[in-house]
């Protein structure tokens, strides 16, 4: 069966009034829409074309919150020219098997995936404004970069199968890096919690050559160089900070700011979860990061624009603590949370 046909009648459906994400085709005014992208100097009118911005995470990065946000803000949203398609519409189009058999695709060695899937795949495709698409799992899976120690291997695929699907090139993407000990840690108590993993190997994963953003990130640009890729370095502000890149500034200015604390990991080390890393690892993969995070800076990748480091004004909610949560935790867990970025989520 081809792709059009696994994915014809499936509409990318709205969801009511749940509370999550918006119906799809509630644009609004189809003639109006946020500024360009990365420029936040407001709305424009007339009846200019569809803007595509992708959101592709990356996980644990305060994702979910942003899209939380996002979704339930709809009206808001459609009032400015924008409609938000997260995580809970594209998994309902089946966008997974679709990128699974792109994967295959490619890997066989057959070209670009998903070609034939595009013809009544957006079936509720909004004729002007801004889209956003958001889904972590377009970069990839959590469970493969475990296995891996690698950061997002398959997110050369998995984009060019998204983009084959699209009715025209997307205007920007945006992801969100984080340290290194602070997202394997983070994705370990996660993928202990929902696929049973038992077994944190710290000295693999700290020794892996496979940390550095760079190979995915330049995977990003390969797969659509007309677009700039706009990066975040993950704090407690940049679920914000990205939400506002991402609607522009004026439209942010009419929205709530995403909640602290959504899908946030269990804290590290405790639960029984396993050990994690030492100090010394820790310090290892900390001098990794910021000498990546350096390399972007200094623009070693091409059409990277970084997002801006300076938090919103407005004091950021924070969500209900969870019962229980950090009544236990190690003295070696302790140790590896040092500074704003050692806040799971």
């Amino acid at each position: 069966m081809s792709h059009a046909a696994q994915s014809r009648g499936t509409g990318w459906k709205g969801h009511g009034n749940d509370g999550q994400e918006g119906n799809p085709c509630g644009i609004g005014n189809a003639g109006r829409h946020s500024a360009p992208v990365g420029q936040g100097s407001g709305l424009k009118t007339g009846r200019d074309p569809l803007e595509i911005v992708l959101h592709i995470g990356v996980h644990r990065t305060g994702t979910t919150a942003l899209q939380r946000s996002l979704g339930r803000q709809a009206k808001r949203l459609a009032a400015a020219g924008v409609v938000f398609w997260g995580p809970k519409v594209l998994r309902e189009a089946k966008i997974a098997g679709i990128l699974a058999a792109g994967e295959q695709a490619v890997q066989a060695g057959q070209g670009d995936p998903g070609s034939r899937a595009s013809d009544g795949f957006l079936t509720a495709l909004p004729q002007a404004g801004r889209l956003i698409l958001s889904d972590e799992n377009m970069a990839g899976t959590m469970h493969r970069n475990w296995t891996q120690g690698t950061l997002y291997p398959e997110v050369s695929p998995q984009l060019r199968a998204v983009l084959s699907l699209l009715p025209a090139r997307p205007v920007a993407i945006y992801l969100t890096v984080r340290d290194f000990a602070g997202y394997w840690q983070s994705a370990f108590s996660h993928l202990h919690r929902v696929r049973g993993v038992s077994l944190f190997d710290a000295t693999r994963l700290s020794a892996s050559p496979g940390n550095s953003w760079l190979p995915a990130l330049r995977a990003v640009r390969a797969a659509c160089p007309e677009a700039p890729l706009h990066v975040a370095r993950y704090d407690r502000t940049a679920a914000h900070r990205v939400m506002a890149a991402l609607v522009g500034a004026e439209t942010a200015r009419t929205l709530s700011p995403p909640l602290q604390g959504v899908n946030a990991s269990r804290p590290a080390g405790g639960d029984g979860i396993g050990a994690l890393f030492s100090p010394d690892e820790t310090e290892r993969l900390d001098r990794a990061f910021e000498a990546d995070w350096a390399e972007i800076l200094r623009g070693v990748v091409p059409g990277v624009v970084v997002v801006a480091d300076e938090a919103p004004k407005a004091e950021l909610p924070s969500a209900r603590p969870r019962r229980g949560a950090g009544r236990r935790r190690s003295g070696r867990a302790d140790a590896t949370r040092r500074g704003t970025e050692r806040t799971m989520q």
